[in-house]
């Protein structure tokens, strides 16, 4: 008896009674268009409710009907209601929309530039920068070296705190290379010493070999390498 009156069959059973309600209030003749535009809609839900407790292919609209309907109306209106009102700019999925505005605008011949700052969570984990010292102190005159090892050690050495590993010739000018190499001669950092050296033949060579014409000269010219820069061993002949 009391199974109409639950949560489940609540809205049902109160677009009945105003169905019933509506009924009597037109034989009565009481407020006849009112009851009558009540009649039709609260009998439209009684019938939608009855099909909904005859039907067997969604058991959400057996246990809740007319209720039921509202959850798919919800998720029918969920991607609109989410893109407009609860997903910010950052979150989009699998553009962010922040990015898609650009390339509206970009498409449009529009201006496509962004105000300086962001609007990220910088605090979260993946970002890193530099914060500027709140007492800074003067640089130090001492050489930013480390001792490796002891007394009691085989080889104990003093080795830098910065150090700059050499490249292959071709990935860096010879002005480069010899940049480079004089930072750590004045903080006395390791570095390849025939390095410099070697970029400073090899493009005299060049200037030599090739000069402003482009053409080869002849092999008698060529500048011969020193023998610190050649090295001590000779080269193992190939394995056939």
């Amino acid at each position: 008896m009391l199974l109409p009156f639950t949560p489940r069959f609540i809205t049902l059973t109160l677009f009945t009674v105003t169905s019933i309600a509506c009924l009597l209030m037109i034989m009565s003749g009481f407020q006849y268009p009112i009851a009558l535009c009540g009649l039709v809609v609260s009998g439209a839900f009684v019938l939608l409710g009855t099909r909904d407790l005859m039907q067997k292919r969604h058991a959400i609209l057996r246990n809740y009907p007319i209720a039921a309907h509202l959850r798919f109306m919800l998720e029918a209106v969920r991607p609109e209601m989410r893109q407009y009102f609860f997903e910010d700019e950052k979150s989009g999925m699998p553009f962010a929309r922040d990015k898609r505005a650009i390339v509206y605008q970009r498409a449009k011949l529009q201006l496509d530039k962004r105000p300086f700052g962001t609007s990220y969570d910088v605090y979260a984990d993946g970002f890193e920068w530099l914060n500027h010292s709140m007492s800074p102190q003067e640089v130090s005159s001492k050489p930013m070296r480390i001792e490796v090892g002891d007394q009691n050690g085989a080889r104990p050495y003093s080795a830098s705190l910065f150090n700059i590993s050499a490249m292959s010739f071709g990935a860096l000018s010879p002005n480069a290379i010899r940049a480079l190499n004089r930072g750590p001669k004045s903080a006395a950092s390791p570095t390849t010493p025939a390095k410099a050296d070697l970029a400073a033949i090899i493009a005299k060579a060049r200037a030599t070999l090739f000069g402003k014409s482009g053409r080869a000269i002849s092999a008698h010219a060529m500048p011969t390498v020193p023998s610190a820069v050649r090295g001590s061993r000779r080269p193992r002949p190939m394995s056939r």
